[in-house]
């Protein structure tokens, strides 16, 4: 493989550096602006091998893992840098539907304040590995740090990887023993909900060494194949006023502080109205602050998500009226009609967006629509339809929810002209 000396000269969508070889573009992993580099050519991608000169974006990376890990991709880059990139990300998603913004770069979250965290933990030449998969590999990395997620989650770190040997050892026999650990910081604790291949076996001796693992660690809840193994206390959250006991394994923010501020821009748009409609609304992320002053129709397609809302809101007598509906919404969009009674509408849909949802609400009278979303390419193309249904957006905000990585959170608003 041949051996070049480069300049990068940006970064690409993805977070790898950019620059050219002989006139075609080439991709370099953990390279940033600037980066005098000599590098390995492989097709078109090259490894770093030596930085000759590091560009003024670089910054030192704070976890020992990083490079090998695949769970981060930007610590090489400063945290200014990396807001500046991120915003760009929006801002060239959203042009490439033609559609002018110039979204303020996203304040940097300290490190260890992502809440929720999903593992894996497997059998590989008969030994465990616990931690995320190797960058571009199906290999786990056993981890032993993770500056990005809350210190509830990295303190517990061996007796975590204690918890997935013993239950993998407990599982049935076979080939392709391997488990997916999905952890959430609680008020209560920690909520731990474990996917096991195969299932578990509920045998005595098993059964009371797992018991030992889950008092050692002071878990809230742990769940196997969906099922509570051992509830100690409720794993609860609050949204706004109320308290909700998310579903094992649920979607819930990844950072706590970031779904405040997104909270209050939701409101703030909102502002004097009786009725809103929340689309995709999970456990009542902002069903539940929204009902502290409106009427809500809150719908959700997952069932389970649908009964923590239920709930939070009939223990919270506070808080007022609100339609809970369990409704596939990319098989059975809410129509026109079913809004003309709706001052606002909030529509959280998965990355994949939300385009054909987006098309009636383009075709409503709802006055004001706030979109959220973890994916600018898709959030860009909602906004499109709205736009061209008479929508015209107000402020698109972009949150760096996920350090270290290329996803960004957005939150965009609109008001029908």
């Amino acid at each position: 493989m041949a051996v070049h000396e480069i300049t990068i000269s940006g970064v690409g969508h993805k977070g790898d550096g950019l620059t050219e070889i002989e006139g075609n573009p080439v991709y370099v992993p953990f390279a940033t602006s600037g980066d005098h580099l000599r590098v390995e050519l492989e097709g078109s991608r090259a490894r770093i091998i030596d930085i000759l000169e590091p560009g003024p974006d670089r910054a030192t990376p704070i976890c020992k893992h990083f490079g090998i890990c695949g769970g981060c991709q930007l610590q090489h880059m400063s945290p200014k840098a990396s807001a500046v990139w991120k915003a760009d990300q929006v801002k060239t998603a959203f042009m490439a539907r033609g559609i002018e913004c110039s979204p303020v770069p996203p304040k940097c979250p300290e490190p260890g304040s992502r809440r929720r965290a999903v593992f894996s933990a497997k059998i590989e030449l008969g030994k465990l590995s616990f931690g995320y998969f190797e960058r571009g590999s199906h290999s786990l990395i056993s981890i032993s740090e993770c500056p990005v997620l809350h210190p509830d989650i990295t303190s517990r770190l061996k007796g975590l990887r204690d918890l997935s040997t013993q239950l993998i050892k407990s599982s049935k026999p076979g080939k392709g023993k391997a488990a997916r650990i999905s952890v959430l910081v609680t008020r209560a604790g920690l909520d731990v909900a474990v996917d096991l291949v195969p299932d578990v076996i509920n045998n005595g001796p098993a059964y009371l060494r797992l018991m030992e693992i889950v008092t050692a660690l002071d878990l809230a809840r742990l769940t196997v194949n969906d099922e509570v193994v051992v509830e100690t206390r409720p794993p609860v959250l609050v949204f706004g006023k109320a308290i909700v006991v998310p579903p094992p394994g649920g979607f819930v923010q990844a950072d706590a502080d970031i779904e405040e501020q997104m909270a209050e821009i939701i409101l703030n748009h909102i502002g004097k109205a009786k009725k809103v409609a929340d689309l995709f609304a999970g456990s009542g992320t902002f069903s539940l602050r929204l009902a502290e002053k409106y009427q809500v129709w809150a719908l959700e397609g997952h069932a389970s998500s649908v009964a923590a809302l239920d709930r939070a809101w009939r223990r919270c007598p506070s808080l007022k009226t609100m339609k809970i509906e369990r409704r596939d919404l990319f098989r059975r969009p809410v129509m026109p009609a079913e809004l003309k009674k709706y001052d606002a509408v909030v529509f959280d849909p998965p990355r994949v967006g939300a385009s054909e949802q987006a098309t009636f609400l383009a075709k409503s009278t709802v006055r004001k629509i706030i979109a959220v979303s973890c994916n600018p390419a898709t959030l860009a193309r909602d906004a499109r339809i709205l736009i061209d249904g008479g929508y015209q957006m107000n402020s698109l905000t972009p949150f760096d929810q996920f350090l270290f990585s290329p996803h960004i959170e957005c939150v965009a608003t609109f008001t029908r002209t």
